[in-house]
């Protein structure tokens, strides 16, 4: 038996709701096969960086240790997109299927709901099967049992427990909840009804610049897994830290507390800045802002609609597709700028030159004959601040190696 040591990390129950009234009621061949359709797609949601421990009949138990996630707010988004996933597969189950049993006419009956926890446990083989155990993993298997739907009338929702809140980094507009149970006493959380999430994914527009619609392109090779990818791209305190020319980033909430549509950031780039919003977010998928400029200066980024597409790879690293429409000259240059890695990053479009016959254009010229020292003094810091500012740009368009960008820690 391999050696057992004590954990920490997220525990994370996916239970199917009424799945005894469905069998008990219905068909047990196709009653089952739906179960184990559900199931599959509940799982292919709940994927890498959580690591399914073992299925209980109707429930998937997973943990994910510390540093999977940076916040414990990517666990909720994770359960959103999971509950999304299963009301779409199951909605397309309905549609799709002309079979009048009992079973296929019921699978509207099913839901889901999840708990997750942040504790310790061991994990241990006993007969080549992996499991874990401790105190938190006894709990996380009593909250099964709550009063959820009763006293808040939610039926597909997300009880987290306030180990798991404490982590998020901010107060998220939850319901608060509490339990009681033997032996562990008053267990408190708060509580997300799924269904609003579910209605809003489904009326909000897409937003997604295609390859073929974007300005410009840039895939960026990050070594890490799709969950810390994500985290590097939306969390403030690591895009300060690997995004060139980025000297901060404040986030400003959407109505629910939560980074997603409707969220901005307030970008610094040296003596510029802008403003990020979120029009599509699409947890660990994809994620679209739109980008303005609060000044604009030689080298501020440009207005521009802005997709970073994460695609995991199968070595456990990530490529993330950068798009941008809008001006080209400048969205060309900020793009070299910003996460730059190089070789994908589309040829920048040469400033238009005057047809033949026209007349050439004329620099304006320098103001002359300022009487005092001081002012020529100031003209000319402000015409060499500029021509540095130039000299910037011109240098990101000097074509560069393609780089791998290991996130802080990673």
């Amino acid at each position: 038996m391999a050696e057992s040591r004590v954990r920490r990390g997220y525990l994370l129950m996916a239970d199917i709701s009424g799945y005894t009234a469905f069998l008990v009621g219905n068909e047990l061949e196709h009653g089952q096969g739906i179960i184990e359709d559900l199931t599959r797609c509940m799982l292919a949601e709940l994927g890498p960086p959580m690591k399914l421990v073992k299925l209980e009949g109707d429930a998937a138990f997973c943990c994910a240790p510390d540093g999977a996630f940076q916040s414990a707010e990517r666990v909720l988004e994770t359960i959103e997109r999971c509950y999304c996933a299963f009301s779409e597969h199951k909605a397309d189950m309905q549609r799709a299927t002309t079979c009048t049993c009992a079973a296929c006419a019921n699978i509207s009956g099913l839901d889901l709901k999840f708990l997750a926890h942040h504790g310790s446990f061991v994990m241990h083989a006993v007969g080549g099967v992996e499991d874990l155990a401790g105190p938190d993993v006894i709990l996380i298997h009593r909250l099964l049992k709550n009063t959820v739907p009763e006293r808040t009338g939610c039926h597909a929702y997300a009880y987290l427990t306030s180990a798991v809140l404490d982590r998020v980094g901010r107060p998220l507009s939850l319901q608060s909840h509490s339990e009681t149970y033997e032996s562990f006493g008053e267990v408190t959380g708060g509580v997300e009804d799924l269904a609003p999430v579910l209605a809003e994914m489904r009326a909000a527009r897409r937003v997604f610049v295609t390859p073929g619609e974007a300005t410009v392109a840039a895939d960026i090779h990050v070594a890490a897994p799709v969950s810390v990818a994500w985290e590097c791209w939306v969390n403030p305190a690591f895009s300060v830290q690997w995004l060139p020319g980025l000297t901060g980033w404040k986030d400003h909430p959407n109505a629910r507390g939560r980074v997603g549509i409707g969220a901005e950031g307030h970008c610094a780039h040296g003596k510029g800045g802008s403003i990020q919003k979120y029009l599509d977010f699409r947890p660990f998928d994809y994620l679209t802002t739109e980008s303005k400029p609060t000044k604009r200066t030689i080298i501020s980024n440009p207005p521009a609609i802005v997709t970073a597409q994460f695609e995991p790879q199968g070595d456990g690293t990530t490529v993330i597709h950068f798009r941008a429409e809008g001006d080209r000259w400048r969205a060309t240059a900020a793009v070299r700028r910003a996460p730059s890695h190089g070789p994908d990053v589309s040829t920048p479009v040469p400033r238009s030159r005057p047809e033949a016959g026209s007349a050439p254009r004329r620099t304006p010229s320098r103001p002359c004959g300022i009487g005092r020292r001081s002012q020529r003094t100031t003209a000319y810091s402000k015409l060499r601040q500029n021509r540095r500012e130039q000299d910037a740009v011109k240098r990101d368009f000097v074509p560069r190696r393609s780089r791998t960008v290991r996130p802080a820690g990673g």
